[in-house]
């Protein structure tokens, strides 16, 4: 894990996440913390590696979400 760099929440993240949960939480089913990684993508613009494909696509363009390999 030292490989990687640790990216923390800043307030425009948090302010996007938030704004993501009060459009989109009953209707898309969005749950916090999926909106609060996804606003360090959203603002970083790098792909997200992950199985959790179906809800990052709920907040993030499909360029961003890659699914490393299917379990």
């Amino acid at each position: 894990m030292s490989l990687f760099k640790t990216v923390f929440l800043n307030e425009n993240d948090q302010l996007w996440a938030m704004e993501q949960m009060q459009t989109h939480r009953l209707s898309l089913g969005i749950e916090m913390n999926d909106g609060l990684i996804a606003s360090i993508i959203h603002r970083l613009q790098v792909p997200i590696y992950t199985h959790n494909a179906k809800d990052m696509l709920k907040l993030l363009p499909a360029q961003l979400v890659i699914v490393p390999y299917q379990l």
